[in-house]
């Protein structure tokens, strides 16, 4: 009887502190994620994007971030706002017109619990050219009221 195979994971070193040409390939979403909080766990509608950077082999992830487009999101600070024109909080868009983007990525890297992470620490369009502005059903000139949290 022979040792099955199994998918080894070889991570590969990234360039960091310089923005690397990229592609986004993928909008991975994910309802119900857990987080990990200070506050304790908690599940969430999640999302992630999927990178192909040039010069890599391997696709390149960015963290697992609340699906919303709240103000203070990462979503929207971290990604929306530096990828669509005049994006506004809370603004509807369906995340997966970003698929396609060629973007440029600053990495950093950590190490926590002898693992190696690379995390997005900037990102902006390839050229300076950001997707147009998406109002989906909204109208420019209505205010947009949100309750609740």
């Amino acid at each position: 009887m022979s040792i099955p195979k199994h998918n080894v994971f070889i991570q590969e070193d990234i360039e960091c502190d310089v923005f690397l040409p990229a592609v986004i390939t993928a909008v991975e979403e994910e309802q119900d994620h857990k987080f990990n909080t200070p506050k304790g766990e908690v599940h969430n509608d999640a999302v992630r994007f999927v990178f192909s950077l040039s010069g890599y082999q391997q696709p390149k992830k960015s963290a697992w971030m609340y699906f919303h487009y709240g103000k203070k999101g990462a979503l929207l600070n971290k990604y929306m706002s530096k990828l669509v024109n005049n994006y506004q909080p809370y603004m509807e868009f369906d995340i997966q017109k970003v698929v396609g983007m060629s973007v440029e990525i600053i990495f950093s890297r950590r190490v926590y619990n002898d693992r190696v992470f690379y995390n997005v620490e900037h990102i902006k369009p390839a050229k300076g050219q950001k997707l147009p502005e998406y109002l989906g059903d909204l109208n420019i000139d209505q205010k947009i009221i949100v309750t609740g949290k």
